[in-house]
């Protein structure tokens, strides 16, 4: 199972409320978790819990303060007294954090993330791969800022992978396709030697060259992926699907193709022809989605940007969605695999929307508050019921 992608400082935060005895169930749960299948946040929870003393712990825990989660349920008196109440009540609380916080602080003045602590990832884990053209293989999940192959200097920081060459003009640079993979409950964003930059949604794969020196400039995306094209109206841009290809000089759109046999162009800004492989051929405007399914038709729609490209800041929009819909999004954002005990269930529908950067028990408990739908995990796998 893959873990969600957190920051160093959120699963200290988390494990520090914890300790502190503050944490919600959700967040102890998705903590426990954490703990039990990735060995860096276990090796953090080991070394945090024995910094505090437990007496400090104790300490703190005597303390009679007012439960967090009733402040909300006290009633709406508007006078001072209340008012008082409240402000007291959320200060404690946040109190006890900052007091474990800072004795964190002063006994470890040096903030070494997990994430780089972390030893390399075994094979057997999912990263992002660069596969060059020449059969090198380099892992982008590790922190490498920088990375030298041949004439190409490479640059890997927060997420983002650049490059440059020191001989551009060389013309196999811009034949020979190096691939980058990401995988499940990841993202991650490329700017290519244009300038155009694409962003890579989860269980996407990219194919392009370090050089574009053709009369073309051509990549191949699998996948779901936001492009920002860089303008060149000598040489126009392609992007190749398997179902078609989308032909630009200067725009910004979304492209997925995670369901077999059918894509979607949704383009934002500028514009864009889309070349379908039955041959049938149209042209975008901004606000306009085409959408293919392998016929001999391409369907024309308008699209709501806002829902189209949430999964950019992590978010999934569900409208009247199946759990067969839902289903199908689960394993690609958070990698765990999902059953149906009870396939009656698979027509059951749900509107709201998925985090990716929450634990996935939240989204399970507004699906299962708002529907009949319930759920229980057997150790990596998620069940519907």
């Amino acid at each position: 199972m893959i873990i969600l992608k957190e920051s160093s400082n959120y699963i200290q935060s988390l494990i520090i409320s914890k300790l502190a005895g503050l944490i919600t169930e959700e967040e102890s749960l998705y903590l426990e978790q954490l703990i039990r299948e990735d060995e860096a946040v276990k090796r953090e929870w080991e070394r945090l819990s024995g910094q505090f003393p437990k007496e400090k712990l104790d300490h703190y825990k005597e303390l009679d303060w007012m439960d967090p989660t009733l402040i909300a349920s006290l009633p709406q008196r508007n006078n001072v007294r209340t008012l008082l109440i409240r402000k007291l009540a959320v200060a404690a609380s946040v109190l006890v954090i900052i007091g474990l916080g800072a004795f964190y602080l002063i006994n470890h003045k040096t903030d070494q993330s997990i994430a780089a602590a972390a030893p390399a990832a075994p094979k057997d884990k999912k990263v992002i791969e660069l596969k060059l053209a020449n059969g090198q293989v380099i892992n982008l999940t590790q922190r490498q800022d920088s990375i030298r192959v041949a004439d190409v200097s490479l640059s890997n920081v927060n997420k983002t992978l650049s490059f440059s060459a020191a001989n551009t003009t060389k013309k196999e640079e811009s034949v020979s396709l190096n691939s980058l993979t990401v995988p499940i409950g990841m993202d991650y964003h490329v700017e290519l030697a244009d300038g155009t930059e694409v962003w890579m949604n989860s269980a996407t794969s990219l194919q392009f060259p370090f050089a574009f020196n053709g009369k073309t400039r051509e990549i191949t995306i699998n996948g779901e992926g936001y492009m920002k094209v860089a303008q060149d109206a000598a040489k126009p841009f392609l992007v190749h699907t398997p179902q078609g290809t989308v032909q630009v000089l200067g725009t910004e759109f979304n492209i997925n193709s995670y369901d077999s046999g059918i894509v979607k162009v949704s383009l934002v800004q500028g514009a864009v022809n889309f070349k379908a492989s039955s041959g049938k051929k149209v042209s975008l405007k901004p606000g306009m989605e085409a959408v293919y399914n392998g016929g001999n038709d391409i369907e024309l729609q308008s699209f709501d940007a806002d829902k189209v490209l949430a999964w950019r800041l992590g978010r999934y929009y569900f409208n009247q969605a199946t759990l067969e819909e839902i289903t199908a999004v689960l394993p690609r954002w958070f990698g765990i695999e999902v059953v149906m005990d009870n396939p009656t269930i698979g027509k059951e529908q749900f509107t709201g929307m998925l985090n990716r950067n929450r634990p996935i028990t939240a989204f399970l408990g507004n699906l299962k508050k708002t529907t009949k739908i319930d759920y229980y995990f057997d150790k990596d796998v998620l069940h519907f019921k």
